[in-house]
């Protein structure tokens, strides 16, 4: 009798996009829930981010929301900001702290937000009672927020023009925008800010290269508020839309409108690559690319070391420094964090 195999049938493989407000590290069967006072504004997260200071995060699926006026928040992750106390003003939105009321006004309270009705996120501050004191311990600052305040203190640069991705995700990577400024103040650091957004919600097929727009420019001398507004304006007008945005684009209109500016640094997006590359041949000074939105000891995007070879510049993040990429010649390589790049033709390629 002629036996019979039985056909097996092909079990079907599932692969689905981890939803946001969910996160995926890869190698995963299930797609984890942020936790409070983080959040993942874009379907296919391989992390939690932060909710940056100056914000708060009621949502894990949605971008972090500026604090409104009267109120602020002095730590990151933070489900909701805290109001002013009398006596005490916000003049802004995305405010660190509460200033005194000046001479001839008076500043009452604004009214409590909705989501004090809830308990605040308690996972960054930790409140110790003693029998004599009370000592609360603060968030320690993430990566994030720490890194181009970390780069800026470790050299000695000054003249700075700034050029700042201010499109998704990237808000805590200038969080600490505040202790720029007081840099700024003491030794003449920053000069020039330039925030740019990608086109200020420009429809994608609209976005043409060399010409996307969305930039902001503002002096540091006109003043904090100035600057602050500005970086507001940048952040409301425009998100980014796709991945790939008008880096390079921003780093010319810095050049071009100041000749002052003797170091520019470029506060860059690991997750995002330049869609404008093509006119790095048009950049006519040194770049200095901060790295953020990098895990130490990951990989760099090759593109942000193309930008700082390709310009004579320098690469920077929380923990390195890489000044002697114009040494390297092609077929050369290069370890940056646990990536291994060699230099073609082209650009920058990871082999490992």
């Amino acid at each position: 009798m002629r036996s019979v195999i039985p056909k097996i049938e092909e079990e079907e493989m599932e692969v689905e996009i981890c939803e946001a407000g969910t996160y995926s590290p890869g190698g995963a069967d299930e797609c984890t829930p942020c936790e409070k006072g983080t959040y993942a504004a874009k379907p296919g997260a391989p992390a939690c981010y932060f909710c940056p200071k100056g914000h708060m995060c009621p949502r894990t699926d949605a971008v972090p929301e500026q604090c409104p006026l009267g109120t602020y928040n002095n730590i990151s992750r933070q489900t909701c900001c805290r109001v002013c106390e009398p006596g005490k003003f916000a003049l802004l939105k995305g405010m660190f702290q509460c200033d005194d009321c000046p001479s001839g006004y008076r500043c009452r309270a604004r009214a409590k937000l909705p989501c004090e009705d809830e308990a605040m996120n308690t996972t960054t501050t930790t409140t110790t009672r003693t029998s004599e004191s009370t000592t609360t311990r603060t968030a320690t600052p993430t990566v994030d927020e720490e890194t181009v305040t970390g780069v800026l203190k470790r050299h000695n640069w000054t003249d700075i023009g700034a050029v700042v991705d201010v499109t998704g995700s990237m808000a805590a990577c200038y969080a600490q925008i505040d202790q720029w400024l007081a840099l700024s103040h003491t030794n003449k650091l920053v000069q020039y800010f330039v925030f740019f957004n990608d086109g200020d919600n420009k429809p994608n097929k609209d976005k043409v290269i060399g010409s996307t727009g969305g930039i902001y420019a503002v002096h540091t001398n006109e003043g904090i508020a100035k600057v602050l507004t500005t970086l507001d304006t940048a952040k409301k007008n425009g998100g980014g839309g796709d991945g790939p945005e008008n880096d390079i684009e921003a780093i010319i209109y810095t050049i071009g409108n100041c000749s002052t500016c003797e170091n520019i640094i470029h506060i860059a997006d690991n997750q995002a690559t330049p869609r404008d590359l093509i006119l790095l041949d048009e950049v006519t000074k040194p770049i200095k690319v901060i790295v953020c939105k990098y895990i130490p000891g990951t990989l760099v995007n090759p593109k942000l070391l193309d930008i700082a070879y390709k310009t004579g510049g320098s690469l920077h993040t929380l923990d390195l420094d890489i000044e002697t990429l114009g040494s390297l010649k092609v077929d050369d390589t290069i370890q940056v964090g646990t990536g291994t790049y060699r230099l073609d033709v082209t650009g920058f390629i990871r082999i490992a």
